[in-house]
């Protein structure tokens, strides 16, 4: 699926860092490079296909709604988005999610255009030191559109609170 998503999106670039000594991939990112504006094409997340009927599948639908939301109003120009970052737990704090930073920062200076991205609580210190600002702050657990069903009350329990913070580094700060 991951796979397939990939491939038939033109915007998907991954950026891997690998460790010289063993030959091992030890973090990696998924950049969407968008030289348009990423939401003049409706994305519909309502059809949660890969998730199954029911309550569930209703509350992922709305939850990824909400996730695009704050950036659909808030930059719908060309950009650099950070979809995923990760390190390979042994190599944290060495420097890899600094050289995969920097990257992007390179070729959004290139592109003459601002990065965003959705941050964790755990991410918001690493792009803060890479000049990200954060512009908005985003609950995800959706309300539910009537009574919520066992199966909604159930996924809405289970993750707890979720939020995500909205980042950009400017362009002019490049």
């Amino acid at each position: 699926m991951n796979e397939f998503w990939h491939q038939s999106d033109p915007t998907s670039y991954w950026h891997k860092v690998i460790d010289t000594e063993s030959g091992k991939i030890v973090g990696a990112a998924l950049w969407k490079i968008c030289p348009t504006n990423p939401f003049e094409h409706e994305d519909d997340h309502s059809e949660v296909s890969w998730y199954p009927e029911g309550g569930q599948r209703d509350f992922v639908a709305a939850a990824l709604q909400r996730f695009d939301a704050p950036r659909e109003r808030l930059a719908p120009k060309p950009q650099l988005y950070l979809n995923i970052i990760y390190t390979h737990p042994e190599f944290r704090r060495q420097g890899v999610a600094d050289m995969i930073m920097k990257w992007g920062i390179e070729k959004a200076k290139e592109m003459g255009v601002e990065i965003w991205l959705d941050a964790t609580v755990y991410g918001v210190p690493l792009y803060k030191k890479h000049g990200f600002a954060v512009v908005n702050e985003n609950n995800l657990v959706p309300e539910p559109i009537d009574e919520p069903d066992e199966e909604w009350t159930k996924i809405a329990t289970s993750l707890g609170p979720m939020t995500m913070w909205q980042m950009v580094r400017k362009v002019d700060e490049q």
